[in-house]
């Protein structure tokens, strides 16, 4: 038997979906923070550290009294500024708002989101990210500091230029029980990796959810962020980025005490595609999977599970021609493959 899932893709292409759970789920919004609106918070000008709570997490900010300025870990900002370039621009999201909301939180390298409540030593279901004017449009043009990407002219900064192949990623991984997770989230806010094909480079300038369910069970996360663009002092894209509606998931009980079956035996094809994609399973039966097809910018359009016994087909008629990925996942376990809709 063949199934096809066709009329559940066609209701959710275009949206962003949250990664489903049979329990209940808490979301940091950060409206509770209180800000007025085209304002920002980057800390308290008596330096002392000060701790945020939205939800079930703790987001942390750092500033230095001595020279009056944010140092590290999160900002709050209702700022709606989207085009501005430059430092001055630094609390806006490139989105010019929250995500269906006007709060959001501005982070930078080393950030740390702790759980707390039912949360802590549970698993996070996900979070949505975009990039900050700042950052993307130093990338888009680029500044002083950093190179405009995809320039490989040298005109925009004093650095070597790259032959294309730019890029700037988040990667998130979680603290439990005092070790660091070996497992990563990878997301990456711009890739122009796609070689003389440049249609295909993108700067993400909308919300995107990122599942972080296959980090496992978490007490906290770390946000770090790279880039092709380096320098002798280190990173030359601007270290920042913006978070909303971070969602836990109200248990304790995380992904890695479900069973796995072995992803490698499945297959995905045709790559290109016209019409539907194929997969065909591990030949367990009674074996659920989760699988998830997703756009360029990481932005999920359609989630659903998969007794991965059967083949199953998705159509992909209601699909613009362009780069998607899918991914398919049991417990920790899971593989992703872009492919090329036709």
């Amino acid at each position: 038997m063949k199934f096809t899932i066709w009329k559940q893709f066609l209701m959710v292409v275009g949206m962003s979906v949250y990664t489903l759970s049979m329990y209940g789920q808490t979301i940091s919004t950060f409206e509770n923070i209180g800000l007025k609106p085209n304002t920002y918070w980057a800390g308290s000008v008596t330096g002392a550290d000060t701790t945020l709570t939205s939800g079930n997490g703790e987001f942390t900010n750092y500033y230095n009294a001595t020279y009056a300025y944010w140092s590290g870990g999160w900002a709050m900002s209702t700022m709606t500024d989207s085009t501005t370039a430059g430092y001055t621009n630094l609390y806006s999201a490139r989105t010019g708002s929250g995500f269906n909301s006007a709060t959001y939180a501005v982070g930078t390298m080393g950030s740390v989101i702790g759980l707390t409540n039912v949360a802590k030593g549970g698993v996070v279901n996900g979070v949505y990210v975009t990039n900050g004017t700042y950052a993307a449009s130093s990338m888009k043009h680029g500044d002083a500091f950093a190179k405009r990407f995809g320039d490989t002219t040298g005109t925009h900064c004093h650095c070597p230029q790259n032959t294309f192949g730019d890029w700037f990623k988040l990667t998130i991984r979680s603290w439990f029980n005092g070790k660091l997770g070996q497992d990563s989230v990878e997301f990456y806010l711009a890739d122009y990796r796609f070689g003389t094909d440049t249609a295909k480079d993108y700067i993400v300038n909308k919300w995107s959810w990122v599942d972080l369910t296959s980090l496992g069970n978490s007490d906290s996360l770390v946000f770090n962020l790279s880039s092709s663009d380096n320098g002798a002092y280190g990173m030359n894209t601007p270290a920042y980025f913006c978070i909303d509606n971070f969602t836990t998931a109200d248990q304790t009980t995380g992904i890695a005490q479900i069973h796995s079956v072995d992803l490698k035996k499945i297959s995905i094809y045709p790559n290109p595609a016209t019409d539907h994609l194929t997969l065909i399973g591990a030949g367990i039966d009674n074996e659920l999977v989760d699988i998830s097809v997703w756009d360029i910018t990481g932005r999920v359009l359609f989630s659903n599970k998969w007794l991965q016994s059967e083949p199953l087909t998705i159509e992909l008629n209601a699909l613009n021609a362009g780069v998607y990925g899918i991914t398919v996942q049991s417990g920790k376990e899971k593989i992703s493959q872009r492919f090329i809709k036709e």
